[in-house]
Order: structure tokens, then sequence, then C-alpha cells
């Protein structure tokens, strides 16, 4: 289960910019700051794959990836509310972020995969209440994020933004109006992560919540 993180908690001074010698975007932006995500790991990288697919579709299709380790025991993680089957997997070896990037290029040229992202490393290992979920996690997105809106009544400039960036309208959050689920898709502008901050950044919306948690990879 994708565990949810407190921000308030993170040092906004730790790194504010884009990784050195990476094009990987490792930072959201919150209450007008950059906050890093950490810095990508060289290992893990995140998959989502549409829950049409079996796990044994999913198991047959990664023994065919020669850049993954095909002794990683991985997990398929799976919520009842989320329409992707959401998967850490381990890399054959480390490697430096412009491999990464192709390798996840790659990966979102199968029609089996919904989303390929970066993992990043971090110490935290504890659900929201303080207990250990494994040895070793790495903080992931997913391929939704929820973007407030000043006005309820009044969605014409997020609705033409969600078609200039070839995003998805997901709904509106019904306990309140003025946050909608806004979805990435392969063929978007970019990824969710990139399209939170872009949102945020065209001042249509006043506010952004990356899905971004963490998940056990030992």
């Amino acid at each position: 289960m994708l565990l949810f993180i407190n921000w308030s908690c993170i040092d906004a001074d730790e790194s504010t910019s884009l990784l050195e010698e990476c094009d990987i975007l490792n930072y959201r932006i919150y209450q007008g700051e950059q906050l890093t995500l950490g810095e990508v790991s060289r290992e893990f990288i995140f998959i989502g794959i549409d829950k049409s697919y079996t796990d044994e579709d999913i198991s047959d299709f990664l023994q065919t990836q020669n850049f993954l380790d095909q002794g990683f025991n991985f997990t398929i993680h799976e919520d009842a509310q989320y329409q992707f089957k959401q998967i850490p997997v381990r890399l054959n070896r480390q490697r430096n972020c412009s491999e990464i990037s192709v390798i996840l290029e790659s990966l979102e040229g199968s029609d089996i995969i919904a989303y390929a992202h970066p993992t990043f490393e971090t110490d935290d290992c504890q659900d929201a209440i303080g207990n250990p979920v494994g040895e070793q996690c790495v903080r992931v997105y997913v391929s939704s994020f929820f973007v407030r809106v000043p006005n309820p009544e009044e969605l014409t400039a997020l609705q033409e933004l969600i078609a200039s960036t070839n995003t998805e309208w997901l709904g509106a959050n019904q306990f309140m109006s003025n946050w909608h689920e806004i979805r990435a898709t392969k063929n978007s502008q970019g990824d969710a992560l990139e399209m939170a901050n872009f949102f945020l950044q065209s001042g249509v919306v006043n506010a952004v919540d990356p899905g971004i948690g963490i998940y056990p990879v030992r």
C-alpha cells in the first residue's frame, strides 16, 4: 500500500533543483518552495500496470526485460481505489540517470506499461503511525495528482489546461469540491510529477498534491 508523506517534516533546504548531471525531476513544489524527493535511486524503478493484466501477465513481461534483476522477488501492490497495479522493480546493476531515463522510455513503449517512473532514496521506511514496513524503502509517485481550483464553480481554465497538456480529468473530490484529480498518461506533456508542478506554476490552480509515498523493497 502506498504510504503518503507528511511534507511538513521534509527539509526544504536539502535540495531545491534538478539532480546534477540528471534530467530526472526530483522535486515537488510545496507552499512556494521546491522540496526534494531525494537522490534518484540507481537500483530501483517503479512501474504501473492496468489491473486488466493478470499477475502472470506481469511476471511474464518482466522476465523479458534484460535490464531487470531476475532474482529480485518483486511484490505487486494493489489498491481498491486505484486503477493500476504498482510494482517497484530492481535493475540488474546500478545505473546512472541517463541510463535510467532510457530504460523508463523503453518500458513506456510497451502496451502493458501504463507508466514507468524513477524512484528516490529515503531513510523513511515507516507507516503513518511509525511502524516499520520494511528494511529498505524507496520514495515513489503514481500517475495521478490532485489540484485545487480557486473557484469550484469556474472550471473553464482548468479544462483548457487539461486539454493543452493532454492529461485526464478523473473527477472532483466528493467532500471538497475545489479539489480535482488529474491523471498524466504516456501521451501527456510530462509525467505526473512534472504535470503537478506545471499545473501549479500555470496559476490556474492554487495548490497541488502529487501522489507521493514510499514502498518497501526489502
